[in-house]
């Protein structure tokens, strides 16, 4: 059995992180800007991942590198329940196997 990792927004002002490794991360959450969430693997690759709370209320997540390797649920809408990895419906889940590390870029600094 492969130990996932679940990325996804909470509220309005927190991502949580579940699974194999568990954190919250505060992005800075600027107009039009994505905050990035880096996700180091045991094989020593990196995964972006751009994270936006839109307008509408909804969490976004696109993977910007190693697309192949990242899960994306889309956000099933607002009144729907928390999936059962915690997830609520007005979130895309962002789902990794193999993850060592997670963190924002924004909390590093730009790279």
């Amino acid at each position: 059995m492969t130990n996932l990792t679940h990325i996804f927004g909470a509220s309005d002002d927190l991502i949580e992180v579940e699974g194999e490794i568990s954190d919250e991360l505060y992005p800075r959450l600027r107009d039009a800007i994505p905050d990035t969430v880096s996700v180091g693997l045991a094989d020593g690759r990196e995964v972006l991942i751009n994270v936006e709370y839109g307008y509408d209320g909804i969490w976004r997540l696109t993977p910007t590198t190693h697309v192949d390797l990242v899960t994306i649920t889309a956000a099933r809408g607002d009144g729907e329940p928390d999936d059962v990895d915690g997830c609520p419906g007005y979130s895309d889940k962002a789902s990794i196997a193999g993850a060592t590390s997670v963190h924002l870029l924004s909390q590093e600094g730009a790279r």
